[in-house]
């Protein structure tokens, strides 16, 4: 069974005051070429900004110098991440403002690991605090000048999936936004079983409308949840994995159709780490890191999986505008195509994008153009020195600096 113990790192909340003015864009620098991915060419190299935080100054020191770990692209285009520097152990929040990252607060001593944002550019992430009940987890929104607590009645609501529960905290694996704007929130927490040595997770999903949370459905008993995806229409996709069944621990995945749950045939997937969806509705799966699959109705039809490396690993997938999936995270190949790090899947094969990244991709966001932005540990995109993002747009690299 898998532990929580990893959320529980770096948990104490910090306070976040604003700090940047947005800058005149500075023109990227290119790299190589190759797969092309946008099926619309780009009109403009520029980000444009849906939001204007107030009294907001360019950080004087580099924000990201260890990782950039997460991101979101809002409908405008407007970039924002969160990651790692070497000045603190916090993790620092940042939208990018054309030239470099102006950063969003002070950062949060936080184990949390979700980015989202909405059409209108509220900023979502989910965090875990030290305070003196213990442990609990918040669920935050930069509103474009401050970070806010929306938490609310997350954790009642939810609490409330398994009787007697009463607990406070409530751990948050993936945040998603819908066509609509509504938040979802989804995870697993522990509870004890009189007949089990061990304690079981249950599973949930919960929505917030502005107001107030409610939950979708009875929750999920017996399973971890570990990643989630919206569709404009309201549909929601969840996965991850039910452990100690009798042939070890199965995938898990579901599907909301705005009034049921309707649970996959995964008998052929293990864990499942990431999910993401095409504009056709058809479902992609990651199942135990390496193998990367896709549901045709009723089968699961393997695309990927020999990828080479010492340490495999998917650590997210992302389909664009014209239905290319694109994988990254730590591999040298897929399916015997070199690949550093970074590929993307046409319908038939896989692709690499140029000469890939040096080094492992934590995340990838499509922005409205349709070109793809990488973050994560690498400091090469191409052959070109980055500072841990890197957009491609279709043809060649660009960096991004801070």
């Amino acid at each position: 069974m898998k532990s929580f113990a990893f959320l529980f790192v770096l948990i104490l909340c910090t306070a976040c005051v604003p700090q940047g003015l947005p800058v005149t864009e500075a023109s990227p620098t290119p790299v190589a070429t190759h797969f092309p991915i946008a099926t619309i060419s780009p009109t403009s190299t520029s980000i444009p900004l849906s939001r204007t935080p107030a009294l907001l100054l360019p950080s004087p020191t580099p924000i990201f110098n260890i990782l950039i770990d997460n991101i979101a692209i809002d409908q405008q285009g407007a970039l924002y991440v969160s990651g790692f520097g070497k000045q603190d152990d916090l993790r620092h929040f940042a939208r990018w403002n054309g030239g470099k990252w102006v950063e969003l607060g002070n950062g949060f001593r936080t184990a949390g690991n979700s980015l989202v944002v909405d059409s209108t550019g509220f900023l979502y992430t989910e965090i875990f605090s030290d305070s003196q009940q213990g442990m609990s987890n918040a669920i935050m929104r930069w509103d474009g000048a401050k970070w806010e607590d929306i938490t609310g009645n997350f954790s009642i609501v939810v609490d409330a999936l398994q009787a007697g529960r009463l607990s406070g905290n409530i751990p948050v694996m993936a945040l998603a936004v819908d066509g609509e704007d509504n938040l979802y929130a989804a995870g697993s927490y522990y509870y004890p079983s009189a007949d089990h040595p061990f304690e079981w997770p249950m599973g949930y999903v919960a929505k917030w409308n502005k107001d107030s949370w409610t939950v979708l459905g009875q929750g999920f008993d017996k399973v971890y949840i570990l990643a989630m995806e919206t569709g404009a229409t309201g549909n929601v996709h969840v996965s991850g994995e039910q452990p100690l069944t009798p042939e070890g621990s199965n995938g898990f995945i579901t599907q909301w159709d705005n009034e049921t749950w309707a649970q996959l045939n995964t008998s052929k997937l293990k864990t499942t780490q990431s999910i993401a969806v095409d504009r056709s509705g058809r479902l992609y799966a990651n199942s135990q890191w390496t193998v990367i699959t896709y549901w045709d109705g009723a089968d699961w039809i393997t695309i990927a999986d020999q990828l080479g490396s010492e340490a495999l690993a998917v650590f997210d997938m992302e389909v664009g505008r014209n239905n290319h999936l694109c994988i990254g995270g730590s591999f040298e190949s897929v399916n015997a195509i070199p690949a550093r790090n970074i590929a993307c899947w046409d319908g038939s094969s896989w692709q690499a994008l140029g000469d890939g990244v040096n080094e492992r991709v934590n995340a990838l966001a499509f922005d409205p153009n349709g070109e793809l932005y990488a973050v994560g540990y690498f400091t090469e995109a191409g052959g070109l020195p980055v500072d841990h993002a890197a957009r491609w747009d279709g043809e060649t690299w660009y960096a991004l600096g801070q």
